[in-house]
C-alpha cells in the first residue's frame, strides 16, 4: 500500500513526495498568499510551515528556518506546530546536528505517542528522530521508539514506513559493527522503496548504504551506490543532501583531490556549460534546479581558476589537451576512518 500522508496536503503533497520540490514549494506559496486573501489564517499558517518544510528539504537553509519559526510565531494549532518543527527536525538532520534535531523532534513525537496517533504518514518526522539519536549513540532510545514506529507501520501496511524503518535498523546494526546484518537490512529497505517511490527517502538509504560500503573498503560498490543517491539529491534539487553525498564520493579516494579536480556531477554541467547551453537548458537537460545548476558553477569556477562563462570552456580545453582526469574518481586507497561507522 502507498503510505498515507498526514503532514502534507493537495498538490503540495504530490510535489513533495514525488521528489518535485520546487513545484511544491509554489503551490505552498501560492496557497499561503489565497488564504491570506480570503481570510482563511489556519490554513495560511499551514502553507507557511509547509514552505519552511519544503525549503528544508531543498537545502535553503534561511528560508525553511524564517518560514518554520514564522509558522510558529503565529500558530495556534497542533498541526501547524508539528510541520514546523518537522521542517526544522529535517534542516538540522541534513547539516548534520543531531542535537538540535532531538530538540525539534522529541516534543512533538512524544505528543503524538500521548495522543495515540498511529498513521506513520502523520509521523514520518519520527524517522528523523530516530536518525538523530543514533547519531548520538542514545541507541536504547531510538530502538524503543522505532519499534514503536515500526509497528504501526507493519499494522496499517504503510510500504514507505516499512523502507525507512529498515534503514533505521541498519543504521543501529552498522554501528553495533553488524555489517553484515546492516546491508541485509539496507537492502530490505530498498526492496520496499520500490514499492512507495519517494525519491529522498530513496536516496537517503543508498546514502546510507554507501557510506557503510566505502567504511568497509568496497570502494567499486560505494561509487556506484553513491552516485546513484547524488543522481536523485541532485534530481529533486535536495542540495544539503547531495552534498553530503558528494562528501563520501570524495572520501573514497585517500588521495588528496588534483588541483580543480571536479565532481561526476560538476563535469556533467561544467560539459554543457562550455557548450554554450544556459543554465535553464542545462538544468532542464540534467533534470536539476537552476540553483542547483548555479551551485555547481559557483564551485567549478573557484576549482579552475575562471570568472566566467568564456574562460570555462578554454579551461576545459586546455585540461583535455594536457590529459588532465578532471574528476576525483580514482580506486585509491580509501581514508583512514575506523571501519565501524
Amino acid at each position: 500500500m502507498e503510505p498515507a500522508t498526514g503532514t502534507v496536503t493537495g498538490s503540495c503533497a504530490g510535489g513533495h513526495f514525488s521528489g518535485n520540490l520546487e513545484t511544491a514549494l509554489a503551490h505552498a506559496r501560492e496557497g499561503s498568499e489565497a488564504a491570506e486573501q480570503a481570510g482563511q489564517r489556519l490554513f495560511a499558517r499551514h502553507n507557511v510551515a509547509l514552505e519552511g518544510l519544503v525549503c528544508a528539504q531543498l537545502g535553503r537553509v534561511d528560508a525553511a528556518r524564517h518560514a518554520a519559526h514564522r509558522a510558529l510565531e503565529t500558530a495556534d494549532d497542533n498541526y501547524t506546530r508539528v510541520i514546523a518543527a518537522e521542517a526544522l527536525g529535517q534542516l538540522e538532520l541534513a547539516l548534520g546536528a543531531p542535537e538540535a534535531v532531538v530538540a525539534h523532534l522529541g516534543p512533538i513525537c512524544a505528543f503524538a505517542r500521548a495522543e495515540a496517533i498511529a498513521e506513520p504518514g502523520a509521523t514520518r518526522f519520527t524517522v528523523d528522530l530516530i536518525e538523530a539519536l543514533v547519531e548520538l549513540e542514545r541507541h536504547d532510545e531510538a530502538l524503543e521508539i522505532l519499534d514503536w514506529y515500526e509497528g504501526n507501520a507493519r499494522r496499517l501496511e504503510r510500504a514507505s514506513a516499512l523502507a525507512n524503518c529498515r534503514r533505521c535498523r541498519g543504521l543501529l546494526e552498522a554501528q553495533a559493527g553488524e555489517f553484515g546484518t546492516a546491508v541485509a537490512a539496507y537492502e530490505a529497505a530498498l526492496a520496499w522503496h520500490e514499492s512507495a517511490r519517494i525519491p529522498l527517502d530513496h536516496g537517503r538509504t543508498l546514502l546510507a548504504l554507501g557510506a557503510l560500503q566505502r567504511r568497509t573498503r568496497r570502494r567499486r560498490d560505494a561509487r556506484a551506490t553513491l552516485d546513484h543517491a547524488l543522481a536523485i539529491f541532485e534530481r529533486s534539487g535536495a542540495e544539503l543532501w547531495a552534498e553530503r553525498t558528494r562528501g563520501e564520493l570524495r572520501r573514497i579516494s585517500g588521495r588528496a583531490p588534483t588541483t580543480g579536480a571536479l565532481t561526476p556531477a560538476e563535469e556533467r554541467v561544467a560539459k554543457l556549460v562550455a557548450e554554450g547551453r544556459t543554465n535553464r537548458e542545462v538544468a532542464a537537460r540534467l533534470f536539476v534546479s537552476d540553483r542547483t545548476v548555479e551551485g555547481h558553477l559557483s564551485r567549478i569556477y573557484g576549482k579552475l581558476g575562471v570568472r566566467h562563462r568564456a574562460e570555462l570552456a578554454r579551461a576545459l580545453a586546455t585540461r583535455q589537451s594536457r590529459g588532465i582526469d578532471g574528476s576525483n574518481t580514482r580506486d585509491s586507497p580509501v581514508s583512514t576512518d575506523p571501519i565501524v561507522p
